[in-house]
């Protein structure tokens, strides 16, 4: 198990990760920082506590709105008609491969 340390909120963390990951959790606490920091701009120091806490819920309702519309594209095209697309435009490509002298 690898270590990393991360800053967030000009705070320093340490923590496990697995090998590699250490990179993704810099880009992570950046993010999070980001949001907070744009959170104290519009708010004024309130507390830290309250700012993370409005953040992480920023986050989440991000994550949710995300998840929605990815369940809502499943829906509009069901993995069986994807790979049926992906079938008539591979042969469409081949038909026209022959067409144009290609192999």
């Amino acid at each position: 198990m690898a270590k990393t340390t991360i800053q967030v909120n000009e705070r320093f963390y340490s923590l496990s990760c697995g090998p590699g990951e250490e990179k993704r959790l810099d880009q992570l606490a950046a993010y999070v920082t980001e949001r907070f920091d744009k959170l104290q701009e519009e708010f004024g120091r309130v507390g830290d506590d309250k700012l993370m806490v409005m953040a992480l819920l920023m986050m989440a309702d991000e994550v949710l709105e995300a998840q929605d519309r990815v369940g809502a594209l499943e829906k509009l095209l069901p993995t069986k008609e994807l790979a049926k697309l992906a079938q008539m435009a591979a042969g469409q490509a081949a038909e026209l491969a022959k067409a144009s002298g290609g192999k």
